[in-house]
């Protein structure tokens, strides 16, 4: 297809390319720089330069750096134009220039322009430096330089100070050549409210010096004062910290300021009340310092403890806000309760045990304490619970066999020498009446032939007696179950009562009542050797809490005994083993009291919990194994290998009081492997075993040590006199070893003793 054109369309083509601007050229980059020198070549670093376009009243700042004296500008092309005069102010090293330069085709991308500054053929003053002196807490003086910069003589002037624009002062200058300096001191001036200070210093404020200058006369300073920040960064206490009792708070102080600290104190307050003050003879910038207090609470809760630096204000400071940390912490007391006393009701006649529960409703753990128990005027006895923690509570157990019926005041008194620091001793004591009667009694094999029977027809507070059946065998009839339905069942043996059970998995007596009792039997699987009829059964299965199962023996059975998830109760004066059980006893329960029991073995459980249970007074045979915690082991004979497992506590304080192994102190535990010695005699090792600090080791009297104290004193020989009167015999009273205890042994030790004084 061919397109003809006419004249027209000529001519609308040429109107529009008319039309159209011509192609824009890109802009260059256009660079001006340079260095910038005093009249002596020496770099004048920091200086200021203004270049101006003259032609295009342009105005730009040129880069620079104060620790340099090069210079740079950069613009493009599109703000300089071929004979554009480029008009330069430069200030630095105390003098102005200005200097002209016309751009030529040649610079058209920028050109290098080294300045030197020169001095004046006039005078020419100068305030070369102005600096601040802090002077106490509160005034400060200037410090400044004035420097005659030009070349001929200034005579004498006055310099004037402003601060924050309001003149304060002058001060007289001698005359000075050029080139001369003249430094001065003035003040001391009141600090404005605020670290800010804006100072301004200038010479000839008189205008009495001819100079060649005279807009250079002045220096301004704003800025803040050099000053120390002291900052409480950090307040540590111990996790436990207890009523009246020393403890030590540690805080941290920094110096986040800019100059060096002197001498300040510190002080630890709890609310407005000054504990303790620290001094520090200095702190410099940036550095912190960790300080230590001791404190003895007063007073117990939560309780706001508040560390300050410079309380008393003394050093200047950039921020006095933040002098200041505080920190919530918890002074804790122990509060002992005594809140219940069971069984309420008592049968006359019968021994058994009244027990107490004790609780700390205190903040605090509280070490060992007694607890006694009376029976209106009667003391029923002393017990010692060596620790309870807080919110936690323990049972302790007395053993009482009324002699007559009625009613009694049963009085339990908590920390009665009041050893321990409490919130509250008005609760110590707790009174509760107590019934003691005539109780229901079932026999066996009286009233009926089986044990399970008597059971059956029992209620609360029943006395089940239990003679041998009339074959004189064993109890071998249906399963003996104290249900979970009924307490305070006693079950009691009169005579040698066995119980035998040997069906596959059978327990030959199981309690899941409360406040039972087991008493006297023996129970047995019949096993033996490689026969144990009633795997994986146990000879008494516990399930039930504050049961008394005491002076049994259970013997060739699966499990000696089992606490299946069983909690307070006392295990007593049995004997488990000989012959022989196929596993000893296995303990999953909390707070549980096993005491005075002879086991071939004993197993804490390894798997379900079993925790602050006591075990004390017990001979353990073969292989036991220590396990759960916060378990009380301590003064148990273990005559063989032992697996101990950290968590558990293996002994209480060195206490006096007669051990298992009939040594003067109560404190760990008798091992016979233990192989550290006993240097001082106390029968007590002088090394650990390993979770165990304070072990036990059998002890050779001292001859003539009749009361076992470790000491020959007056005591022994009077004691000795009277074995002599009685004539009874002992090998250690029998000083003179003749073979009887005679007045002669007493006098022996007396004329020892004179001796030795």
């Amino acid at each position: 297809m061919k397109i003809a054109i006419g004249m027209t369309g000529i001519i609308v083509v040429a109107m529009i390319c008319m039309a159209a601007p011509a192609m824009a050229h890109p802009a260059t980059p256009f660079i001006v720089d340079g260095h910038i020198y005093t009249s002596d070549n020496n770099p004048c670093n920091g200086s200021w330069i203004r270049i101006t376009n003259l032609n295009t009243d342009v105005v730009w700042d040129a880069e620079n750096d104060s620790g340099s004296n090069y210079y740079q500008l950069k613009i493009t092309s599109d703000d300089v134009s071929v004979d554009d005069v480029m008009h330069s102010d430069i200030t630095g090293c105390y003098r102005s220039e200005t200097v002209e330069h016309t751009v030529t085709a040649d610079e058209i991308g920028g050109f290098t322009e080294d300045i030197t500054l020169e001095p004046v053929s006039e005078s020419d003053l100068l305030i070369t430096r102005s600096y601040k002196t802090l002077v106490g807490a509160d005034d400060f003086t200037v410090t400044y330089t004035i420097c005659n910069w030009g070349s001929d003589h200034a005579g004498a002037s006055t310099t004037r100070i402003y601060v924050d624009g309001v003149f304060v002062t002058s001060d007289s200058v001698p005359a000075l050549s050029g080139g001369e300096t003249y430094t001065s001191t003035v003040g001391p001036f009141g600090r404005p409210c605020g670290a800010i200070i804006n100072v301004t210093v200038c010479a000839d404020g008189d205008e009495i010096v001819e100079e060649g200058y005279e807009t250079n006369n002045c220096l301004e300073s704003v800025s803040t004062f050099k000053a120390p920040d002291l900052v409480i960064t950090a307040i540590n206490t111990s996790d436990y910290i207890c009523y009246n009792t020393i403890t030590h708070v540690n805080a941290t102080v920094e110096n986040t300021g800019d100059a060096d600290a002197g001498t300040f104190d510190l002080a630890l307050k709890i609310g407005d009340t000054v504990i303790d003050e620290v001094t520090l003879t200095s702190l410099a910038v940036s550095a912190s310092e960790n300080v230590t207090f001791t404190w003895t609470p007063e007073s117990w809760g939560m309780l706001d403890l508040t560390v300050t630096a410079d309380p008393g204000g003394v050093l200047y400071e950039q921020d006095r806000t933040n002098n200041s940390r505080t920190v919530q912490v918890l002074a804790r007391i122990g509060d002992l309760v005594p809140v219940k006393i069971e069984p309420k009701t008592i049968p006359l006649n019968y021994p058994g045990y009244v027990r107490a529960i004790i609780r700390n409703n205190g903040t605090m753990d509280v070490p060992a304490f007694k607890v006694t128990m009376k029976a209106g005027d009667t003391l029923l006895g002393t017990k010692t619970i060596w620790s309870l923690g807080a919110y936690e509570e323990d049972v302790v157990w007395f053993e009482w066999m009324p002699a007559s019926a009625g009613a009694f005041d049963m009085v339990v008194t908590v920390d009665p020498e009041n050893v321990i620091e409490e919130s509250d001793n008005s609760n110590n004591d707790r009174t509760v009446a107590v019934e003691v009667a005539e109780p229901g009694i079932i026999r066996v094999p009286e009233d009926y032939d089986e044990i399970c029977e008597a059971i059956d027809h029992a209620s609360n507070g029943t006395v089940i007696l239990v003679s041998p059946p009339v074959d004189g065998n064993a109890y071998c009839g249906p399963l003996v179950t104290i249900p979970e339905s009924l307490s305070d069942i006693r079950l009691i043996a009169n005579g040698e009562v066995v119980i035998k059970c040997t069906a596959k998995g059978c327990n030959q007596v199981t309690v899941n009542g409360t406040g039972c009792t087991i008493q006297g039997f023996g129970i047995t699987g019949g096993g033996g050797g490689s026969s144990w009829p009633n795997h994986p059964g146990a000879g008494i299965m516990l399930h039930g809490a504050y049961n008394t199962i005491s002076d049994n023996h259970i013997y060739a059975t699966c499990y000696g005994m089992k606490f299946h998830n069983a909690s307070y109760n006392l295990v007593v004066n049995n004997t488990i083993g000989n012959p022989a059980c196929m596993t000893p006893p296995e303990l999953w329960g909390n707070y549980n009291q096993i005491v005075n029991n002879t086991c071939e073995g004993f197993d804490i459980h390894w798997v379900k919990p079993a925790s602050h249970n006591t075990l004390s007074g017990n001979t353990f045979t073969y292989y036991p194994g220590l396990r759960g915690s916060n378990n009380l082991i301590y003064n148990n004979r273990f005559l063989n290998d032992t697996i101990l497992e950290y968590g558990n506590i293996y002994n209480v304080p060195k206490t006096p009081g007669t051990n298992i192994v009939g040594g003067p102190y109560l404190g760990g535990n008798y091992w016979n492997d233990y192989s550290g010695v006993d240097k001082d005699g106390d029968g007590i090792g002088d090394t650990p075993h390993s979770y165990d600090q304070l072990p036990l080791v059998e002890r050779t009297p001292m001859m003539g040590d009749v009361t076992g104290d470790g000491r020959i004193t007056s005591a022994d020989a009077a004691i000795i006199l009277q074995m002599a009167v009685s004539g009874e015999y002992s090998k250690v009273a029998d000083v003179s070893c003749d073979g009887c205890v005679t007045s002669l042994d007493a006098l022996m030790i007396i004329l020892q003793q004179i001796k030795a004084t």
